[in-house]
């Protein structure tokens, strides 16, 4: 016989589904979706690029922190440590942004230049706590640091692609009406 569903037995399955992964896990796809909005940010809007990414430095930073704090919770150890280091590397990516944005304001690169550098840097930031605390923040780096050099070799080879792309269309195009 099937059970009725009352509020109450919604309500634990609606828990279960929250359940199924850990705070952790959360933050963990919480960063990936803004580093993927990041990455569309940084290849499509120049204007809004420099923002983006200086408001992620603080972000990326407290969910290092949170990391460091839950893997030395388990650990038994000063958490105090963590939060100051954490703070001071955190602390050199933002003065590290900040000195990109200057190079940008002088005019030395270029915003969409500017956003790449920036992700590079978070990427570096990002893997050095998970070599610390948690294996997955490495897994976010190499996803940064590699789409941010993907995003940058196809910019400069689009126009190439594009027009061997054409090519082949029309070879393509040419063949199938010779054999018809």
């Amino acid at each position: 016989m099937e059970e009725f569903k009352t509020p109450t037995n919604v309500n634990k399955s609606k828990k279960n589904i929250l359940k199924l992964f850990s705070i952790e896990e959360y933050l963990f796809a919480f960063l990936i979706t803004l580093s993927i909005i990041g990455i569309a940010v940084t290849s499509y809007s120049n204007r809004h690029v420099l923002k983006y990414w200086l408001v992620m430095v603080p972000v990326f930073a407290t969910v290092s922190i949170y990391y460091g704090w839950v893997f030395e919770n388990k650990r038994s150890r000063n958490k105090s440590n963590i939060i100051r280091d954490q703070i001071l590397q955190w602390a050199g990516l933002l003065i590290a942004v900040l000195l990109v944005l200057l190079l940008v304001n002088y005019g030395n690169i270029s915003s969409s230049n500017a956003g790449y550098f920036i992700i590079i840097l978070l990427s570096l930031a990002t893997y050095i706590s998970g070599i610390q605390y948690d294996r997955r923040l490495i897994v976010l780096a190499a996803l940064l640091g590699l789409t941010a050099g993907v995003a940058s070799v196809i910019e400069h080879i689009f126009w190439m692609v594009l027009v061997l792309a054409i090519l082949y269309g029309a070879y393509f195009i040419y063949i199938k009406r010779k054999s018809v």
